[in-house]
């Protein structure tokens, strides 16, 4: 009978996880060129989701200290140079 050891490993969500098994079946030897990028594909479509995921948390979560930065923002006289010889645009608060 063969031994073979075993291990568990807990992710912190569901990204994590996809993202692991993708990792680790991305170089074995029975995938070609065209299935590993369309891992790579798949890889960075769970990117878009976290980054999304994100970005919702970030922003619509209310009293979120970047939300009031924003707000704050749009209430002040904040007004925007056109970019100098160098290309760099300057903000101006009033």
């Amino acid at each position: 009978m063969k031994r073979f050891s075993l291990f568990r490993r807990d992710f912190d969500d569901e990204f994590d996880e996809k993202i692991f098994v993708i990792e680790t079946n991305l170089y074995r030897r029975h995938l070609n060129e065209f299935q590993r990028s369309e891992m790579g594909k798949s890889l960075e479509k769970i990117e878009m989701s976290r980054a999304e995921q994100r970005r919702q948390e970030t922003v619509f979560k209310p009293g979120n200290t970047a939300r009031a930065q924003i707000n704050a923002g749009l209430d002040s006289n904040i007004k925007i140079r056109s970019p100098s010889r160098e290309g760099n645009a300057k903000l101006v608060t009033s």
